[in-house]
């Protein structure tokens, strides 16, 4: 009885959730964009920032510690932003999942908000390419 109720009283710990984030959602948020339902204010996706390893970083490492290490700072807070902003999985990803979800019908009862299933993802390829075709 107690393992029923645990499951299904609703209360922490009856299931498992994560906060999502990565460059899938940097995807998602790409080709939503592309399409009109993310962010159609923004001119263009930004492309993320640059590492901060790379080879001019350490030739700079070398030559000025000092400046390598303002410019490494620097490279992680632009990093920092650019992941807060486009590879979470936010209220405002998914206000635009569901909403392309409406347009093309997707939606099914039951459907928990922002579902991201292998529907969607089709749908979503095929209307993304569709307008790469169409725009060139």
């Amino acid at each position: 009885m107690k393992r029923i109720y645990y499951t299904t009283g609703r209360r922490l710990g009856y299931r498992s959730f994560s906060r999502v984030e990565g460059a899938d959602v940097i995807e998602l948020k790409r080709m939503l964009h592309t399409l009109g339902y993310w962010r159609p204010s923004l001119t263009s996706f930004p492309d993320a920032p640059p590492n901060a390893n790379s080879p001019k970083m350490q030739e700079l490492r070398k030559q000025n510690p000092a400046a390598a290490d303002k410019a490494m700072a620097e490279a992680r807070q632009a990093s920092a932003s650019y992941t807060r902003d486009y590879a979470v999985y936010d209220e405002e990803a998914i206000a635009a999942v569901d909403k392309f979800r409406a347009d093309r019908k997707l939606n099914y009862q039951g459907n928990p908000p922002g579902l991201v299933d292998q529907r969607f993802v089709d749908a979503l390829k095929a209307a993304y390419l569709e307008k790469r075709k169409s725009g060139r």
